[in-house]
């Protein structure tokens, strides 16, 4: 991507981003007036007004990781342009509805995390929502590099439209997910199991949350390699090769979560 292409973009994610973030504050509230506790009531009406669209697209992609909010005009294309011709590539830019459903899975997602058995406070909400955004923006712009040298032929906001779809998508499975195993860790007969494990066993019986991390691989591996098959027609030999990376950037999750204390999706492929 061109430098001058990178800088237009980061000005409209940051609008949008913006947009969003504001919609999820205003429907949250102040969550400091009441400690860390959200607001639920508000929480229940935002997922109430967006939760028949956050379901079928949630179901769809875990069916087939497609991609489901298509690309929209940019405002001042739109108003260049009304229904004048089909818009160019140039002209296109992020469904705001993507941003809205990235937001809900965080919200989702973080909320199953802070459930997990003897999980230490979690960031606040709308720094994790923020940071999380703008994360698989980045993971979405590395997947895209990577995918270009594999001569793909999927285009730039394909790839962060579908990335951050399946991203979204699976942050609240894998957090469902890590909530189950975690709890289910609690029973003496669980816990003789995972012990078995190597290296691991100790470490998810210590520190359960660290279940986030064992199915962001194992889901990680096989969505994401299979959406950017689709985006940039790739045969099975690039799709495998495009699903090696996530074994070897998983540490870059790790240290976040260690340093900030905050659960990424994604970083390279997934």
């Amino acid at each position: 991507m061109r430098p001058n292409a990178a800088v237009r973009l980061c000005g409209r994610t940051q609008a949008q981003c913006s947009a969003a973030l504001g919609r999820l504050s205003q429907t949250l509230g102040d969550n400091r007036r009441t400690g860390d506790e959200m607001d639920i009531e508000k929480l229940i009406v935002f997922l109430r007004d967006n939760v028949a669209e956050f379901v079928e697209v949630t179901a769809r992609t875990m069916v087939r990781p497609v991609g489901r909010f298509q690309l929209v005009p940019s405002g001042a294309a739109a108003e260049a342009n009304p229904l004048a011709r089909a818009p160019t590539q140039r002209e296109l830019w992020l469904n705001p509805k993507l941003l809205v459903f990235a937001a809900i899975s965080i919200v989702l997602g973080t909320t199953l995390t802070d459930l997990v058995p003897g999980r230490s406070d979690s960031p606040d909400l709308l720094p994790t929502v923020a940071f999380v955004t703008i994360w698989w923006f980045i993971g979405g712009s590395v997947t895209h590099a990577v995918c270009r040298v594999l001569r793909g032929a999927g285009s730039y906001l394909e790839t962060v439209s579908v990335y951050m779809q399946v991203l979204a998508t699976l942050y609240v499975v894998i957090s469902f997910l890590t909530l189950i195993a975690s709890t289910a860790a609690q029973v003496e007969i669980v816990q003789r199991g995972v012990r078995l494990v190597p290296i691991l066993g100790a470490l998810l019986l210590d520190e359960p949350i660290y279940f986030f991390f064992v199915f962001q691989t194992i889901l990680g591996l096989a969505y994401v390699p299979l959406a950017m098959k689709a985006v940039h027609r790739f045969g099975w030999i690039r799709t495998v090769t495009l699903a090696l990376l996530p074994v070897l950037t998983i540490w870059v999750s790790v240290w976040i979560f260690d340093t900030i204390g905050i659960l990424p999706t994604g970083w390279g492929p997934a």
